[in-house]
This record gives C-alpha cells, sequence and structure tokens, in this order.
C-alpha cells in the first residue's frame, strides 16, 4: 500500500508541474463547496469564501446557478461562467455562506438532502458520510434561501450512491421524485437541478442517468473534475471540488485549469460504498 501511495504521489506530483506550465484560460465551469464555518473542522472560513468570490469575479468569470446552465451552455454571450453550489444542505450555508453571497450580488445552488431535513434542526445520521456534528438546513430556512433568489436542488432521498439504491432493488426514481415533491414544498417554486451524492465513477450509471431524467430533472452533476462544453452531457456534468483548505492562489489555480490534470485521475476513481448504519464515516464528497 505505501509503494501504491508513493507511486500515486509522484504521478500526481508530475502532472501537476506539467500542467502548471499550460497557458492559464478561462472556462465554464462547476464548483461545489461542503461547510462553511468559521471554526469547524473540514469547513472553508466564511473571510475565505468571500476572497474566493472577489478573485472569481475580478478575473472575469459570472456566476450563475445549476438552472442557468442550459440556457447558459447556448448562449451567444461567451464570457465565462462558474455555476456556484453546496452539497448536503448544512445550516452554515445559510448562517455563513448566505451573507458573502449576497453581499457581492452573487445566487448559489443549495443541494440538499431531502431525508436529512425536518421542520426544526437535527444532526445527520453519521453512517451517510455526512459531515460530523453539523446541524442540516431547516425548512423555514430552504423556503427563506429559495425566496433569496438562491437555487434549492436535490442531493438525494438519503445521502447515498444511487448505484447503491438500484442495486439494493428500490425504485430511484420513486426516490427522486420524492425528494423533488419535499424540496419544492418548502422552496415554493420547483426543484429541477440534482447532483451525486459521492458521485465518481461507480455512483452512477446509464441507469441512474435514466432514473433522473425520469424523474423530471434538468440537470445531473458527478464529481468528475472537467468543464462545460456546448455538447456536455447534462445529466453527468463535471464539478470541481473547492476543497475547505483552499487558499485564493489554490482557487484561482482550480479556475484558471492550472489542476485539470484531475479529470485524469478521476477517471478511474471509483466511489467507496458503504452501509448506512457503518459508523466513522466523516467525510462527504
Amino acid at each position: 500500500m505505501a509503494v501504491t501511495s508513493a507511486c500515486k504521489s509522484v504521478v500526481r506530483n508530475l502532472l501537476k508541474q506539467i500542467w502548471g506550465l499550460r497557458a492559464a484560460g478561462l472556462r465554464n465551469r462547476i464548483l461545489y463547496y461542503h461547510s462553511i464555518h468559521p471554526t469547524m473542522p473540514l469547513s472553508t472560513h466564511p473571510a475565505v469564501f468571500e476572497q474566493h468570490i472577489i478573485h472569481a469575479k475580478e478575473l472575469g468569470y459570472r456566476i450563475i446557478t445549476h438552472r442557468q446552465i442550459t440556457r447558459a451552455t447556448c448562449s451567444a454571450d461567451e464570457s465565462p461562467w462558474l455555476a456556484l453550489g453546496f452539497d448536503d444542505g448544512y445550516e452554515d450555508n445559510h448562517d455563513f455562506a448566505r451573507p458573502v453571497l449576497e453581499r457581492h450580488g452573487v445566487r448559489a445552488t443549495f443541494f440538499v438532502v431531502a431525508g436529512q431535513i425536518r421542520q426544526g434542526n437535527e444532526y445527520p445520521d453519521a453512517g451517510y458520510q455526512l459531515y460530523p456534528n453539523r446541524r442540516m438546513l431547516s425548512q423555514p430556512q430552504v423556503g427563506s434561501l429559495a425566496r433569496a433568489g438562491h437555487e434549492i436542488a436535490s442531493h438525494g432521498l438519503q445521502h447515498e450512491l444511487a448505484t447503491a439504491v438500484v442495486k439494493a432493488g428500490r425504485d430511484l426514481a420513486a426516490e427522486y421524485v420524492a425528494s423533488r415533491q419535499m424540496l419544492s414544498s418548502w422552496a415554493g417554486e420547483e426543484v429541477t437541478s440534482y447532483s451525486y451524492p459521492n458521485g465518481q465513477n461507480g455512483a452512477y450509471s446509464a441507469e441512474t442517468r435514466a432514473a433522473t431524467i425520469a424523474a423530471g430533472f434538468k440537470t445531473g452533476s458527478v464529481t468528475k473534475w472537467g468543464t462545460v462544453k456546448r455538447d456536455s452531457d447534462l445529466f453527468t456534468l463535471p464539478r470541481c471540488e473547492v476543497a475547505a483548505e483552499d487558499t485564493t492562489a489554490d482557487l484561482i489555480k482550480k479556475i484558471t485549469g492550472k489542476e485539470d490534470y484531475l479529470h485524469l485521475a478521476h477517471r478511474i476513481r471509483r466511489s467507496p460504498t458503504w452501509k448506512p448504519s457503518e459508523p466513522g464515516h466523516a467525510h462527504s464528497i
């Protein structure tokens, strides 16, 4: 295992150096965060997040929501865009990300796990690989975000691999419909965007893609690195993660193509599988 890890590290560093020599360029991308909080581990600090927004706009990016992607890819406006999203639906998105977004006139997409929300906030089950010790958004908070112009979207009924739901013999399309109906009722508007939990290879398939369409979603996003083009599949849209430790310099590298070597690794990396009852899963993708 040590040799394998060492080899991976060598290859990664080599690719990073090669891509670092490439000319920077602004291309249409989807960025996603998870938790925004000033003190919690695994969270992006709000002040850092604010600098991310400021510098992305200074570079010339316009920031859009996921429901705007379809129109943006077909638009005659060729200025580059970033579609900005947050996975899982943590309360800190409302408390700390929202003020930053609205201070800069930015609207984002919040991908909420519908089955992990209640009228009052509560802690999520550890087994779904959600961040530990985080409260989830409440129904009123979901509605408030939507009324402020942000997009509410689905991250599934529960935070499970879509392929695992299919393998278990459950009706994935029906679960998707349930998540859409719940979130739409709380948001006061139709939910049309979806992102796969742990959306690497193995987390989605032709069957899950068909279920996404059948459930009425207009787009589906995975976690494979890449840029969005006119001919991109709207139901396996690539996304670039912004990690909690990313500085503004790191973000600039990511959105100018300096880390696009990651799309090679993501072609072969597969999502882990887990059982809902397993303890100790702290990281959400």
